[in-house]
């Protein structure tokens, strides 16, 4: 009689558990196709409105979405990487590596995909910026609070995390949800870019989606690089043609 108790109520145990790990995975495939839906349909809407603006305006409402479902959830943004680095001296180090090797891929992406793909002409959104220093501040600004906050609380902190339980477990899933979610980083891109900007900001979201995993989920190393090599973006198109 013990023996077939303690079997039992392993096999509840383990049958708990499955259904948890279920129960997970639908959530998360819930948050991931809501999220992505008004990504796509916001947009849309936004941006019959206003062209050079639709970005930033959908990726502000995406986080006040994407905070409403981590608190359904039981979380905060805390849970999934907007904490405090457990040493600041480390941070210093970081958002450098981050940034440069950031730069970096982005030069090289740019490089080889021209040799296919004529490059974007951007002018449109941002030709006013050469030699126009409010318009280039004004512009930072957005990159800070958009580019640096809410595309990494966005991508990395929520649809990494959540592309994480919603893949099978295996030592593969967390280099899949890096992957997805650079794809899906590129694609909200491509509205001004089209193939090449998908591409080249695809392979940018695959390096900030890895170096969040690589300094342990934290969000602020890749915030940081964020909001600071879109700052010397700005600052090149103000001293250069446009």
């Amino acid at each position: 009689m013990p023996d077939s108790a303690t079997g039992s109520s392993g096999g509840a145990s383990d049958d708990s558990t499955a259904v948890d790990g279920k129960h997970a995975r639908r959530d998360a495939a819930v948050d991931c196709a809501v999220v992505i839906a008004f990504l796509v349909v916001f947009f849309i809407i936004v941006f019959c409105v206003t062209e050079r603006y639709a970005g930033p305006i959908t990726a502000s409402c995406a986080v006040v979405l994407t905070t409403f479902l981590l608190r359904r959830r039981g979380m905060r943004w805390r849970d999934v990487g907007l904490r405090r680095p457990s040493r600041l001296r480390r941070l210093l180090v970081q958002v450098p590596v981050v940034t440069v090797t950031w730069l970096a891929v982005s030069a090289g992406a740019t490089i080889l995909i021209e040799k296919f793909l004529p490059k974007p002409d951007t002018s449109v959104r941002f030709g006013d910026l050469a030699g126009n220093l409010p318009a280039t501040l004004w512009w930072i600004a957005i990159a800070w609070l958009i580019g640096g906050f809410s595309e990494e609380m966005i991508f990395r902190g929520f649809l990494l995390r959540r592309l994480e339980v919603l893949l099978p477990r295996g030592t593969g899933r967390t280099v899949t949800a890096v992957f997805l979610q650079a794809v899906l980083f590129g694609a909200m891109h491509a509205y001004n870019r089209g193939l090449f900007g998908f591409l080249a900001l695809g392979a940018v979201g695959a390096v900030l989606g890895t170096f969040y995993i690589v300094f342990g989920r934290n969000l602020w190393p890749v915030i940081l690089a964020h909001g600071l090599g879109n700052t010397l973006g700005f600052i090149a198109r103000y001293l250069g043609p446009g």
